[in-house]
């Protein structure tokens, strides 16, 4: 069985190389991406991520405003770094949370401390993908709990709304 998974990880490795390197197209003139439409798929088009990036990473954020969003990615990235940390699970970490992501929220509308007001229509890209995915399993873990839980009550309709909930 090793031999196996051994033989289709090189397999796909050697294909992986071949679709993200070999055949890939790096730059196209004058943001002509026709060539990589001519791949059809059997190469990688990194000529998209150097002519798209900042679209990739702000959406239509203003463009003079990008230092914002990008400092939420920061945040985000230390809160998730200190959160990983053993020895700072502590009580005071929530309350970490909670002024973080409210420095967030405040740097990406804008509006107060001389910012000017970016709505929500204009966020997209990494921040956004952040925001989405935080609050995502900060909701969806304890309701699953929660869930569980009603799954293995004695309550008949505590645990028929459990089961149907989850199916």
């Amino acid at each position: 069985m090793t031999l196996v998974v051994a033989y289709f990880l090189v397999r796909w490795a050697i294909g992986f190389v071949e679709w993200g390197i070999v055949n890939a197209v790096w730059s196209v003139p004058n943001n002509q991406t026709q060539a990589c439409r001519d791949l059809r798929g059997v190469g990688a088009c990194w000529a998209v991520i150097t002519e798209k990036h900042r679209f990739i990473l702000f959406g239509t954020y203003p463009y003079e405003e990008h230092w914002r969003p990008a400092l939420c990615v920061l945040l985000f990235v230390g809160l998730y770094v200190v959160s990983a940390m053993r020895r700072f699970w502590r009580p005071g970490l929530a309350f970490v949370w909670i002024g973080v992501l409210t420095l967030i929220g405040v740097l990406m509308w804008g509006g107060v401390f001389g910012l000017s007001y970016v709505p929500q229509e204009r966020w997209g890209g990494l921040v956004i993908t952040l925001i989405l995915a935080t609050f995502g399993l900060a909701l969806a873990f304890p309701l699953a709990i929660l869930v569980a839980l009603g799954r293995r009550s004695k309550l008949p309709a505590i645990k028929a709304l459990c089961v149907l909930t989850s199916s």
